[in-house]
């Protein structure tokens, strides 16, 4: 008798390559070659739900970063970043996206769902305060914080990038043994051993890395505190070649 394949459904935001979607796509990469009997899907849920109108949504969203980062900041903290814990409701997005998610599901009917993005991550926490969802789901941070956005109570597990987020969840009244100190994924690809070698063997190597797309100030920063300091710098960001500056 043959064993139905399990699936796994990655649902990031936005087609931005982010570090949503990074974090998806290191872990299908790890299951392909650990578990090649998993069927992973990685969607975003706004592409599905409205098609082209995701495009025109990344980049007004790249733009606007881009051009006025400071009102971003103060509406990003008005809207998701108020120490509210996992209280707020966010209506709108329940209206313009749980019909579309409820139709997701029923389509791709997955074992497990991964959330690397807080908004689906809300989405799937409301189904399941409602109990239209029985399926497991993860919530994998991408950030050494966590917002309001994200879906909290209702998330069977939560993989955190530090101790300091899992004594944060616990706060928020989830249970520690629902939360799993993982550090952020990486791609396998990563893990190969560099053989390169520094001028100053010495000094401290530390690892900058920036915005999905290399929005942000990393030159100016590097140059203030290269300028205090004997360090190695790894910087990764974005679009931009990574690089070593010694």
């Amino acid at each position: 008798m043959m064993t139905q394949q399990k699936s796994i459904l990655f649902l990031p935001f936005l087609q931005i390559p982010s570090g949503h979607h990074q974090v998806a796509d290191a872990l299908i990469a790890e299951l392909a070659e650990k578990h090649p009997d998993v069927r992973c899907n990685k969607i975003d849920i706004l592409s599905y739900s409205y098609g082209k109108l995701e495009a025109l949504t990344s980049l007004t969203y790249l733009k606007w970063i881009q051009a006025i980062p400071r009102s971003y900041n103060w509406i990003y903290r008005k809207s998701v970043y108020q120490k509210d814990g996992f209280s707020k409701r966010y209506r709108l997005y329940e209206l313009l996206f749980l019909p579309f998610m409820r139709k997701l599901l029923r389509e791709q009917r997955p074992d497990l769902v991964v959330c690397t993005h807080a908004l689906p991550s809300y989405l799937m926490n409301r189904l399941k305060e409602n109990h239209e969802v029985q399926t497991p789901v993860i919530n994998i941070y991408t950030d050494y914080f966590i917002h309001e956005l994200w879906g909290g109570k209702h998330i069977d597990f939560h993989f955190t990038p530090s101790q300091q987020m899992k004594e944060f969840l616990m706060q928020q009244e989830v249970q520690e043994q629902q939360i799993v100190n993982t550090g952020i994924p990486i791609h396998p690809s990563f893990k190969k051993q560099s053989k390169r070698q520094f001028a100053n063997k010495q000094a401290l190597s530390l690892l900058i890395t920036g915005g999905s797309l290399g929005v942000g100030a990393i030159e100016d920063f590097i140059a203030k505190i290269r300028a205090q300091s004997l360090s190695n710098f790894f910087v990764l960001c974005g679009k931009m070649k990574s690089s070593i500056v010694n």
